[in-house]
């Protein structure tokens, strides 16, 4: 088999920070697809093998956030969200928890293109801000984002607040927005930040598997 962004990964930069928790968010159980999505294959491995592969190099440890049964297969820890219907702002609490006072890289399962290099970039690119967030025009990714010690408090208080969306504590927070422009080099905004939801991306995402295999085998 030709190698594709996930056998490159073995030629993976040093880590970056040793200073960092990677936390692969195992949220969504793929309703409108047929198994837990993070299992199916893309590129001849399951997505969340991918992503592991993308994030464990830059971290001194990566952690899975999410149901422990469904889970224990991957020989990773795995920490519960706070609240078990929170929604995406409970998983980035019990990151956030975790990790202090490091860093956490937060980065979703279900994302088959992201790359080392992408994310070493969210990692530098944090300098003195609470938090470093791809960001292109009106759309941003806060899911797959570095967040710093000084998040946890505002995004706890937001979470009690009764917000539930995985940006609702930025108002109170310093964010450095990464834009397409820092990222270009990692790879297309669309493919590097490619969420498996329906069969329709699944297909996509095994498509575009098939044509990197084809251009670097």
């Amino acid at each position: 088999m030709g190698r594709d962004a996930y056998s490159e990964r073995a030629a993976a930069p040093p880590p970056v920070s040793s200073g960092l928790i990677a936390y692969v968010l195992a949220g969504g159980r793929g309703s409108r697809l047929s198994a837990e999505k993070g299992f199916l294959e893309v590129g001849g491995a399951p997505i969340v093998e991918r992503v592991l592969a993308a994030a464990a190099p830059l971290a001194r440890e990566v952690v899975l956030v999410g149901d422990p049964l469904l889970l224990r297969s991957l020989g990773r820890r795995v920490i519960t969200e706070e609240s078990r219907f929170g929604g995406p702002l409970a998983a980035v609490c019990a990151a956030l928890a975790d990790a202090h006072p490091l860093d956490a890289l937060i980065v979703p399962w279900d994302a088959p293109f992201l790359t080392t290099a992408a994310l070493a970039c969210l990692v530098a690119g944090r300098g003195s801000a609470d938090a470093a967030v791809p960001r292109r025009g009106e759309l941003f990714e806060p899911l797959c984002a570095v967040y710093g010690p000084g998040c946890l408090n505002p995004a706890r208080a937001a979470f009690e607040a009764g917000r539930r969306r995985g940006f609702d504590f930025y108002d109170d927070v310093d964010v450095r927005w990464v834009g397409e422009e820092e990222l270009a080099a990692c790879g297309a905004w669309e493919q590097l930040f490619l969420n498996v939801n329906t069969p329709q991306d699944l297909a996509r995402a095994r498509r575009l598997a098939r044509l990197e295999e084809r251009r670097t085998g």
